[in-house]
């Protein structure tokens, strides 16, 4: 098992994009990619988790990092690959490699999923179950009326700046929208909604992470699985059964679509 880890020059926030590609180094075949980002700035159910107050929060968000993507390929997403994705995370090589770009611990992962829980984080001891999202959802604009949207945006508000800690997408339609309403006018678009609420993860990096974020502790006390160890833990504990299942059912395991090589492709020119 092998990660390829790629930096982007983007920033956000107060962590740089990290890009991981999971390859196998024996056949190539590639299982899926990751992206880590700064974690969110607001989050009430991870902060409660914790037991953060605002001022332990800001002293110590560049130990957190957001789960912003986690992709398996899809020929093998039904054996759990996706699983796989986020044991690899919970790796001596990920904190490491976070440690030595960044200067700061590895202390703990935030994601979310759409509709409540998701079926790959699941029963995955590396991650709790903290409940619903409080709030607004934003709400899918196509393309084309975005950057109508944007175009005029710019026309009204032309020296404009927006807090990086935010969606800067949605800060900009929030504020366009702000503006039509102090001019008795109504917004077209609908962009926020109750209707969308996000499941949220959260997991420690590190036994005695909880002590960390709150400032008992200063270091963390890491007892994070290699690669290669993590890899074989997922295999006993999610890939074995279900390939057994899959095999006594009758059924093929190999899924393997016509745009297998056009999908790797695409991945890697993502991550690099």
């Amino acid at each position: 098992m092998f990660i390829q880890f790629r930096l982007s020059r983007t920033k956000v926030a107060l962590v740089d994009k990290i890009k991981l590609l999971i390859t196998d180094p024996h056949s190539g075949f590639t299982y899926g990619m990751v992206h880590l980002t700064s974690d969110l700035a607001q989050l009430r159910s991870r902060d409660k988790f914790i037991g953060w107050d605002s001022k332990q929060k800001w002293k110590r968000m560049n130990g957190l990092v957001n789960i912003q993507t986690c992709v398996p390929t899809p020929e093998y997403s039904h054996l759990l690959t996706g699983k796989l994705l986020v044991y690899l995370i919970f790796t001596k090589e990920v904190a490491d490699y976070y440690y030595n770009k960044y200067g700061d611990h590895l202390i703990g992962v935030t994601t979310t999923s759409l509709f409540g829980k998701s079926s790959m984080y699941n029963r995955l001891k590396q991650l709790s179950y903290l409940g619903l999202s409080d709030g607004m959802s934003a709400v899918y604009i196509p393309d084309d009326e975005w950057h109508k949207l944007l175009k005029e945006y710019y026309s009204r508000f032309p020296n404009t700046q927006t807090n990086r800690l935010a969606p800067v997408k949605f800060q900009i339609i929030d504020k366009l929208a702000k503006k039509y309403k102090s001019e008795g006018r109504d917004f077209p678009y609908t962009y926020q909604s109750l209707s969308f609420r996000r499941g949220v993860y959260f997991g420690y990096m590190c036994k005695n992470g909880k002590d960390v974020l709150l400032g008992k502790q200063d270091m963390p006390l890491y007892e994070l699985p290699t690669v290669h160890k993590a890899y074989n833990m997922w295999k006993d504990r999610w890939f074995v059964p279900r390939f057994s299942r899959i095999v006594e059912s009758g059924k093929s395991p190999i899924r393997r679509p016509y745009n297998y090589t056009e999908n790797i492709r695409r991945m890697r020119e993502w991550v690099c």
